[in-house]
């Protein structure tokens, strides 16, 4: 009887933690600015609730996996809740581009949505690797849903780990955010498969998404590891450098800074990334939480007691 009622209990926060995204998806509200930040800042609040509650973690992860792959593939299967983001059938175009010939940083192309017909123009914006690996035939939704369970799988045994584990993170990798994928490397790489860490996945990392660079490069910089800096950057520039050679000027205006200088073209379809968060990029965050809560929390009680032993002005 107890098992069962921690099963219930673990079920139920899921469907409860589920609430926001929910309204998020179905009502007004995805039309507010920067409302996508508190929706996924919602995420931390099941791992908070299961450590209050004492549910068992294995409980926990199994009712928040099981939750999510019902969410997940119904939502590809039926095209639910999808239609987030055009890089589900955008990036199997921009891959066969690639292999014509085509360079996806300096022809805009458009993605049809089979499912509702309508269509998405624009340039390449992620790093090669991440058109070179998908996989032909097979839709990129499924594709992000298994990087997804195994992320989950390898974040078990972390409480935080939940925050990652839940159905509204399963929901955007079956609209095919392609995101995963790169947190999946990391994932390997930083806390790894029984505990064997995957050093050859960090490195497939930084030719994936941006953020991972940026995760990769300082991490080394603040242990002062100058050679796994110089090697990091290496292992970049062999990714992007024949597109560098290829077109230099739209690899940089389309993958570094995002058409933000004047003199780069447009996508037509597209929302300025600096300026209005898309719900995906958020989901770096919550994957560092997942991996040093404990190095947060820390942190954030040094700077509260910093903060109090200022002296307050009268």
């Amino acid at each position: 009887m107890k098992t069962l009622n921690a099963n219930l209990g673990a079920f139920a926060l899921t469907g409860l933690c589920f609430v926001p995204p929910v309204l998020w998806l179905t009502t007004p509200l995805l039309s507010i600015p920067w409302v996508e930040i508190p929706t996924v800042s919602s995420l931390a609040i099941y791992p908070w609730a299961i450590g209050r509650l004492r549910i068992p973690r294995g409980i926990a992860i199994r009712g928040a996996i099981a939750c999510g792959l019902v969410v997940g593939v119904l939502s590809v299967i039926t095209g639910h809740w999808n239609g987030l983001t055009d890089e589900r059938w955008s990036f199997a175009l921009e891959q066969r581009m690639l292999v014509q010939g085509t360079n996806p940083y300096s022809t805009i192309h458009c993605a049809v949505n089979p499912s509702s017909g309508t269509s998405a123009c624009g340039y390449l914006w992620d790093l090669p690797l991440t058109i070179i690996l998908v996989v032909p035939g097979l839709d990129y939704g499924w594709q992000m849903l298994c990087c997804w369970l195994v992320l989950a799988f390898l974040l078990r045994e972390r409480l935080a780990g939940l925050v990652m584990a839940q159905p509204f993170v399963a929901l955007l990798a079956a609209n095919g955010y392609p995101d995963l994928l790169p947190l999946l490397m990391l994932t390997l790489a930083y806390v790894g498969v029984e505990g064997k860490k995957i050093g050859w996945a960090e490195y497939l990392a930084l030719g994936l998404k941006q953020f991972a660079d940026v995760i990769v490069v300082a991490r080394y910089l603040l242990k002062r590891d100058w050679r796994k800096v110089a090697v990091s950057l290496l292992v970049l520039l062999v990714f992007i450098g024949p597109f560098l050679a290829w077109n230099s000027g739209a690899f940089v205006c389309h993958a570094v800074v995002f058409e933000a200088l004047p003199s780069c073209p447009r996508s037509p379809d597209t929302i300025h990334p600096l300026y209005v968060p898309n719900t995906n990029y958020l989901l770096w965050p919550a994957w560092g939480l997942s991996l040093w809560w404990a190095e947060t929390m820390a942190l954030l009680r040094r700077m509260r007691h910093a903060l109090a032993r200022v002296p307050h002005v009268s």
